[in-house]
């Protein structure tokens, strides 16, 4: 399985996940797609997370411990699909950080995992958030998720989309709502704009139900 670039699994016990990653060797792995996956920890992806470009976890249920299964993967591009365990709270993971004291001295060892912005966030080098059909999920908790990864980005740089470095602050946030969902009105548009780089239609933006619409 060495030549395989990505990998779907669905309705798998946890154990069969983590013996397909623990017994076959995934060296071109880029994209891993899990549907209706209970039950697991972050562990199953230990030793590729880190070059992994997309985790998309879909369709599963309020008792999965997302956060701690997210918490020290260092995927960049991470996509939850119509999951019940995605709300406030979990938003409020996303934000919560530890702060990092640099090395005391130039023969320190450095950290084992390299911190931007002097404060370690759980998935903190996660540049692209998907968030797919949760209509729990409150406008001011976004903005707070956004602010506190943000917190070392240099907005009065005129040029901060291309001068910024991302993983924890986000480089696209893509929200898919429900038709059936209100507007996000036009100011929290702005707002996100303004924060989050809008690179590609496909990567960049914050979708909203009017975006969706056509």
């Amino acid at each position: 399985m060495d030549h395989f670039e990505d990998i779907t699994l669905v309705d798998l016990k946890p154990e069969v996940v983590k013996e397909i990653f623990r017994v076959c060797s995934f060296d071109s792995l880029r994209v891993v797609q899990l549907v209706r996956c209970e039950g697991l920890d972050g562990d199953f992806l230990a030793g590729i997370d880190d070059r992994l470009q997309f985790v998309s976890l879909d369709d599963l249920s309020s008792s999965f411990d997302l956060c701690a299964v997210v918490r020290n993967w260092r995927c960049t591009s991470l996509s939850l699909s119509n999951c019940d365990c995605v709300d406030d709270a979990f938003i409020d993971f996303l934000t919560q950080s530890e702060e990092v004291a640099p090395p005391k001295d130039e023969g320190s060892a450095p950290a084992d995992v390299p911190v931007i912005g002097g404060r370690r966030f759980a998935c903190t080098d996660l540049k692209i958030l998907v968030l797919a059909f949760r209509s729990n999920l409150s406008i001011p908790m976004l903005k707070r998720m956004v602010e506190a990864r943000s917190h070392y980005v240099d907005y009065s740089d005129p040029n901060w989309k291309m001068n910024t470095t991302y993983g924890p602050a986000l480089m696209a946030l893509i929200v898919k709502r429900s038709p059936s969902e209100p507007p996000v009105s036009e100011e929290d548009q702005k707002w996100f704009s303004e924060r989050v780089p809008q690179i590609l239609d496909s990567l960049g933006i914050l979708v909203c139900r009017c975006c969706l619409s056509g």
